[in-house]
């Protein structure tokens, strides 16, 4: 370890105002995206916050501030916090609160208060990382700030952090009480521990990590600065400093520290301790292959780390300079190599990590159809109860409308009522009037009798000839009144009878008005049946709706329960999953074949037929034929196998003298070709042979390996090619090198294979396949010996038929096959069941116990396992040892009442303890 000191420079923050103050005492420090300086701290009581840019060269000490942030809180005297979210936004935690500031003009953006008071704050690739008082820390996103994520350190015993830093994927922290130095990943498994061989009394105070580098800086309780590998944690230089409080460093290797007094704040260059100690990293890993950091080799190469070799190593001769260049100069293709290597391994992660992504989004696309659909449910709901809602309103608008013409006609009826009242009296009064006339008439004639006695008494009584005359005068004045009284109570009689007429007349109209409004009365009655039923209607389909959004609401929770299903089936090997899928594929494309093949034989025996009805005679002989012709196809098919044929199980490439690699997809089949191994370019065929075709004897690594054709037959490779064969075998930790016999068969197309035994093969055997050594085309297999086997890898699985939400039964398979291609069968001939969820188990071979199917519960209760006597179901251990693929069959039974839940069936398998848990939730036929 290189001891060395360094001379530090006191940064003092003032401003070009006349009333500025220097800072009294600083709380924290941060460096920002580019080398920017945030301090928080206060003046006397005032809190203030200083913002500053370091000078890279290091040529000044003194540093006026761009900006200075009015802290706005209550307690000026709390403690407080400060980091970078981004190049224009600071945030401060103070007094339980997190403020965020604008750089530029200082304004106040926004607060967030917390329910937890942190010790330490740090910012990581837009996650918060708080730590508290205890041996947690809590990390979300800086946008939500709602939903914190927990990370449990682990090791820690009962200590808090008293400062951390994260740097690539780590958390850095130095401890409260015992002062130690730590890293966790975010797993909250302690990594590595950095520890002060020197003085094991001293307690680390501060803590930071150079990135670029991967050198950690821990400051002790004496005046000295301790920097460590950050994967091996050893002690690779020490540098003497002030006390120190608190540290962070800067990718320019510019290192600030607030002093021990909290009074002050000081900056030391780093750079040359940084690119010597990155050196002597570098050569240490030359020599001891153990302790290589990430390097900055373009700098390495550069006229800094060639003085810096002089000045560390001082080599006697410039031969053993050059010596060093050289060996230094491999290594870096070294390096570079395994950087390629890395990149491609990291191209891989990428592309499986996009997959991933692609189904969790075709997953979040479903769940948003369906979620889509149920808002549109519930607007088609909101409709009906607005349409119900108006024809409330109309059928209380046609009460009122009702009422206004009950009213109406109640007012219509009163007003014929008085017009025949009126008619009556007019008709009355007619007649009096006639009568008076009559009586007029009557009175006329005796008046004209009197004159007519007057006149005649007038010629006899001379004297009462004046009193006769003035009697007569008024009588004719008398008369002619009356004649005028008659004539007025002729035209009123007139009047009367037009008013009568015109009532007369109106009448009709009067009732037929009646007549209409009772129609109308009926017609609104009808009408408020018909609104009646309309609204009955809207009721049950409004019932019916309910009922259906309830269903889709279950249906969403179901598919919710589905993508945890999901999430817990890409725990699986996606290897096998993909392989399911191309079986599946495969399956489609055989049961096509079988199809077409069917098709034709319907023909030719409709065309048989037809000969037959035509020429009785030669039924024989067409017999015979039919006869021959079957024995032939059936021949063929022992030969030639027919899964064999599909795409799943074939590949075929045209392969050169530059040499290449022939795949079968998602099988772990290969066979690499080295160059010159071809004399021409050559079609290379090559197919997977399915385990049930080949007669081996039962023994427990029976069936666990895969066979293979190799076409064209007998070609002879000119270099030797290495075929990889994969196996569902666990194997012990260590076995004989003669652990392994290969077969090889070169017989014709069409016959039985004749395995012979190739002790001379070489081939290397690994705990998932093993690689073989080919000089010639041929079938291939091989045998593990049973005594250097622990176990076999199976597939456990769970399978059920499709179901209606009006069923009340429905049927589970529980059961399993080896974890090698080619295999699951039993799940791919039966094509009215569906996979639920696969898990990978290892099968243990020296207990002989035989596997175990429990079946564990049932969700919701209504439903019940009809023979709960049969339960658990057992799977001899000889099936198994042998590779057979079975299945067990559980039927569920759900009550009259159940409603329309599909039940959620859960499951234990396995070996005595040796459990794990399976579950399926059958799916829904859609109707």
């Amino acid at each position: 370890m290189a001891e060395s000191s360094l001379t530090q420079k006191t940064l003092r923050f003032t401003s070009s105002d006349t009333d500025a103050e220097e800072i009294k005492t600083i709380d924290d420090i941060a460096i920002g995206p580019s080398n920017e300086l945030a301090i928080c701290g206060h003046i006397g009581v005032v809190p203030k916050a200083f913002i500053n840019v370091l000078d890279n060269d290091f040529g000044q000490n003194i540093y006026y501030y761009n900006k200075t942030i009015q802290i706005v809180h209550s307690n000026p005297l709390s403690n407080k916090l400060i980091y970078w979210r981004d190049k224009e936004t600071i945030v401060l935690y103070v007094d339980r609160s997190l403020h965020y500031y604008n750089i530029i003009d200082g304004t106040l953006l926004k607060s967030t208060s917390l329910n937890w008071t942190p010790v330490c704050l740090c910012f990581y690739k837009e996650k918060l990382f708080a730590a508290l008082a205890s041996s947690r820390i809590l990390v979300d996103e800086y946008s939500e700030m709602e939903n914190f994520k927990e990370i449990l350190l682990n090791d820690l015993e009962n200590d808090s952090p008293s400062d951390m830093v994260v740097v690539n994927e780590n958390v850095y922290i130095c401890t409260e009480s015992k002062g130690r130095a730590l890293a966790f990943t975010f797993n909250g498994k302690l990594c590595m521990e950095f520890g002060n061989k020197a003085d094991v009394n001293d307690k680390a105070r501060s803590i930071c990590v150079h990135e670029r580098t991967g050198l950690v800086f821990v400051s002790w309780n004496a005046t000295n600065l301790k920097i460590y590998s950050s994967t091996s944690s050893r002690v690779v230089r020490s540098v003497d400093v002030t006390e120190v409080y608190k540290l962070r460093i800067t990718e320019e290797s510019i290192l600030v520290k607030i002093n021990s007094s909290k009074d002050g704040v000081s900056s030391l260059d780093m750079n040359p301790v940084v690119n010597s100690t990155t050196f002597y990293l570098s050569l240490e890993s030359w020599r001891c292959k153990q302790d290589l950091p990430k390097l900055d080799e373009d700098r390495l190469r550069s006229e800094i780390y060639v003085s810096e070799v002089t000045n560390l190593l001082t080599p006697k001769s410039s031969e053993s300079s050059a010596e060093l260049s050289k060996e230094y100069g491999n290594h870096v293709k070294t390096s570079e190599h395994n950087k390629d290597l890395l990149n491609m391994k990291l191209k891989e992660l990428e592309d499986e990590n996009k997959k991933m992504k692609q189904h969790r989004k075709r997953l979040n696309e479903q769940f948003a159809e369906e979620s889509r659909k149920l808002r549109e449910k519930e607007k088609r709901i909101s409709k009906i109860n607005s349409t119900i809602t108006s024809l409330e309103d109309n059928k209380s608008r046609s009460k009122d409308e009702m009422t206004d013409l009950k009213l109406l006609f109640t007012n219509k009826t009163g007003d014929v009522l008085k017009l025949e009242e009126s008619i009556s009296t007019n008709t009355t009064e007619i007649h009096h009037l006639q009568l008076r006339e009559k009586i007029v008439d009557e009175k006329t004639s005796q008046l004209k009798d009197i004159l007519t006695s007057n006149d005649i008494r007038a010629m006899s009584v001379t004297n009462e000839l004046n009193t006769n005359r003035i009697f007569i005068a008024s009588l004719q004045l008398r008369i002619s009144s009356l004649e005028t009284e008659k004539l007025t109570l002729q035209d009123q009689i007139r009047t009367l009878k037009r008013e009568a007429e015109q009532y007369q007349l109106s009448l009709p109209e009067t009732k037929k008005e009646l007549e209409q409004v009772k129609q109308d009365i009926e017609k609104l009655r009808e009408k408020q049946e018909l609104l009646q039923g309309n609204i009955n209607r809207k009721k049950q389909m409004n019932r019916d709706l309910k009922f259906e959004l309830s269903n889709a609401k279950k249906l969403i929770e179901n598919l919710q329960k589905r993508t945890l299903v999901v999430d817990e089936i890409q725990t699986v090997d996606l290897e096998r999953v993909h392989r399911m899928d191309h079986l599946q594929e495969k399956i489609i494309q055989h049961e096509t074949l079988l199809k077409e093949h069917g098709d034709s034989l319907r023909k030719e025996e409709e065309y048989l037929r037809e000969l037959i009805g035509a020429n009785r005679k030669s039924l024989q002989t067409l017999q015979k034929s039919i006869r021959t012709i079957d024995n032939t196809y059936q021949q063929r098919n022992q030969h030639i196998p027919g899964p064999s044929r599909s795409t799943q199980y074939i590949a075929a490439q045209i392969i050169g003298n530059d040499g290449g690699v022939l795949e079968l997809a998602e099988s772990n089949v290969r066979i690499e070709f080295p160059q010159g191994a071809l004399k021409e370019p050559t079609k290379i065929e090559m197919r997977l042979i399915p385990s049930p075709l080949v007669d081996w004897e039962g023994c427990f690594s029976s069936h666990s390996t895969v066979v293979v054709e190799l076409l064209p037959n007998n070609l002879k490779l000119l270099r030797c090619a290495q075929l990889k064969l994969p196996h569902c075998l666990l194997l012990k930790s260590s076995y004989p090198p003669d652990s392994v016999q290969v077969y090889m068969s070169h017989h014709k197309e069409g016959d039985t294979p004749v395995w012979e035994h190739m002790d001379t093969v070489a081939y290397q055997l690994a705990p998932k396949h093993c690689t073989i050594d080919l000089h010639s085309f041929c079938w291939v297999k091989y045998e593990i010996d049973s005594t250097i086997v622990e176990g076999k890898r199976l597939n456990l699985y769970t399978a059920a038929a499709k179901m209606t939400i009006h069923d009340n039964t429905t049927q589970v398979e529980v059961g399993f096959y080896p974890d090698l291609p080619g295999h699951g069968r039993i799940l791919r001939d039966n094509d009215k069941i569906f996979l639920g969820q696969l898990k990978p188990y290892v099968f243990m071979k020296e207990s002989k116990e035989p596997l175990e199917i429990h079946f564990h519960r049932i969700v919701p209760r209504s439903w019940m396992n009809i023979a709960p006597e049969d339960n658990p179901k057992i799977i001899p251990f000889r099936s198994v040892e042998i590779s057979e693929e079975r299945s067990c069959q559980f039927t569920f039974e759900g009550k009259e009442d159940s409603g329309f839940n599909i039940p959620m069936c859960m499951f234990n398998v396995g070996q005595n303890n040796n459990m794990i848990e399976l579950s399926i939730r059958p799916e829904v036929l859609e109707e």
